[in-house]
């Protein structure tokens, strides 16, 4: 347990809650989408969660944009806003990476 802490002590809150919340995307969207309209009306639940992805990442983004200049202005460390800057963009560029290797 105290290995976790330190874990989460090291990346920051709200950079696992980032994390969190892109992971629990992918079963939300899934349930919209079989709980939506089949064959060509379909696609909605998974764009709601693409939707919802974004809005909520460039906030994210913003804040510790803000986060990171602030830091910076005052002279503390701005290790965690970076890593929380870099999520959002991980998050576009790991899939798009790695997709040659799942899609055939």
């Amino acid at each position: 347990m105290d290995r976790i802490k330190g874990w989460v002590a090291l990346i920051g809150r709200r950079n696992v809650a980032y994390v969190l919340f892109a992971s629990l995307l992918v079963p939300f969207g899934m349930a919209i989408e079989a709980a939506g309209p089949k064959g060509p009306d379909s696609g909605g639940g998974i764009m709601a969660a693409i939707m919802l992805w974004s809005v909520v990442s460039l906030i994210f983004f913003i804040a510790n944009a803000g986060l990171v200049i602030g830091s910076i202005a005052k002279g503390r460390s701005a290790t965690k806003p970076l890593i929380a800057c870099a999520l959002p963009i991980v998050c576009i560029v790991l899939p798009l990476v790695l997709e040659p290797f799942f899609v055939r």
